[in-house]
């Protein structure tokens, strides 16, 4: 499994609700990255920010699966 890669895929609603499977970090990093500025939020900078540290290899696997989680928040 590549580094970024996600054990298991992370299903968020996009637009009218349509599901999209993300599958690794740079995946959730566009889609952060992308997302309107309008709906973005406190919890939306803490995951593009743990994107980035994913990316970086500041954090391991265990981390990037605790934030896993935070990347869904901007969309809850």
């Amino acid at each position: 499994m590549e580094h970024n890669q996600f054990q298991h895929p992370v299903r968020v609603l996009v637009g009218l609700g349509f599901p999209t499977d993300i599958q690794s970090v740079k995946e959730a990093f566009v889609l952060l990255d992308e997302w309107p500025p309008s709906k973005r939020n406190a919890a939306h900078g803490i995951a593009l920010n743990a994107c980035r540290a994913a990316l970086a290899g500041e954090v391991d696997a265990e981390g990037r699966s605790r934030h896993r989680t935070l990347i869904l928040c901007p969309w809850a």
